[in-house]
């Protein structure tokens, strides 16, 4: 996230389904100083957008798919 920008008080937030992903993006914003705003997954992207704005974010980090149930789901 450093990478990409991401610094201490920067707002981002998680978009993605319950992945290993989630909670890892979660502790590498706590560790930057970086808050973090976790939206449900299934939210269109009129929705995320609202929420991005309320909250003054910065950054978006999501998946573009993931398995469920042994079916590869497209998340795009």
């Amino acid at each position: 996230l450093r990478d990409l920008g991401v610094e201490e008080d920067d707002v981002v937030t998680l978009y993605m389904p319950m992945v290993p992903e989630l909670p890892i993006a979660m502790l590498a914003c706590a560790r930057i100083g970086a808050p973090h705003n976790v939206v449900f997954a299934g939210f269109s992207a009129e929705a995320l957008a609202t929420r991005m704005n309320a909250a003054d974010s910065r950054f978006l980090v999501t998946c573009d798919g993931y398995y469920r149930r042994g079916d590869p789901l497209d998340h795009l």
